[in-house]
């Protein structure tokens, strides 16, 4: 077998023709009877990647609300991303005008920041995503893209202490409890959780919370201190 080799590369997307003459002769001396042709043709030029990514689809959505404070933010792209251009410079969030401070990293076609804590509540967030973000052949986002979302309300923890104990000795002033009180809070919160009427693991089934839930505020205790103590319950019944 013959082969010939072209000295440079072919053209693409080109025809071309392949000729062998009748001066090619076999070892007995007997040449071709006839010349013989053929074409061929190479493969067409790869089109060039000329088009923007786009950003398809962002976690928390746009304009969401009552978003949880220790929420990871993503963005999906329309096409792969070059990571290398997928940083903290180019992916941010802030809270009003003051940056946000968090993670990027970047996998498959999505983006995610992850805040180094968590986010304030009740408060209007702000993502932006910048014309430096490139994906694989080098295309920038047309424009930067941003979006806002706004935190869930939180509700301040109630203090068992400072907040709880003098709730709990005003019921004592209506008529004396089973519990023991203390002077010292800890003293007092776990005389309540060794007589059942707070249990730390199921807060909703103490005896102070089953019993303030079906209506029994008494007359010293007003219907505001009642809900007091019921969300201190809600939020696990903390010895804080």
């Amino acid at each position: 077998m013959q082969l010939l080799k072209p000295s440079s590369s072919l053209t693409t997307g080109t025809v071309y023709t392949a000729s062998v003459t009748t001066g090619v002769k076999d070892v007995a001396g007997n040449a071709l009877a006839s010349a013989y042709s053929w074409t061929f043709t190479t493969v067409a030029a790869a089109s060039a990647d000329n088009t923007p990514p786009t950003v398809v689809s962002v976690v928390p959505a746009s304009n969401a609300t009552s978003v949880a404070v220790n929420a990871t933010i993503t963005a999906s792209f329309s096409e792969a991303m070059n990571a290398s251009t997928i940083t903290s410079a180019t992916f941010t969030l802030y809270k009003g005008t003051t940056a946000v401070t968090g993670s990027v990293s970047y996998s498959g076609t999505t983006a995610t920041f992850l805040p180094a804590t968590a986010l304030a509540g009740n408060t209007v967030y702000t993502v932006t995503i910048t014309t430096g973000a490139k994906d694989a052949a080098g295309n920038s986002l047309s424009a930067n893209y941003t979006w806002s979302f706004t935190t869930v309300v939180t509700v301040a923890q109630i203090s068992f202490a400072s907040t709880v104990v003098p709730i709990l000795n005003k019921c004592n002033t209506c008529h004396t409890h089973q519990w023991t009180t203390s002077a010292v809070a800890s003293t007092f919160y776990a005389n309540l959780v060794s007589g059942g009427y707070v249990n730390p693991t199921s807060p909703t089934t103490g005896k102070i919370y089953t019993k303030l839930n079906s209506g029994h505020p008494g007359s010293t205790v007003t219907t505001a201190e009642v809900n007091t103590i019921l969300t201190w319950m809600q939020q696990g019944a903390k010895n804080n």
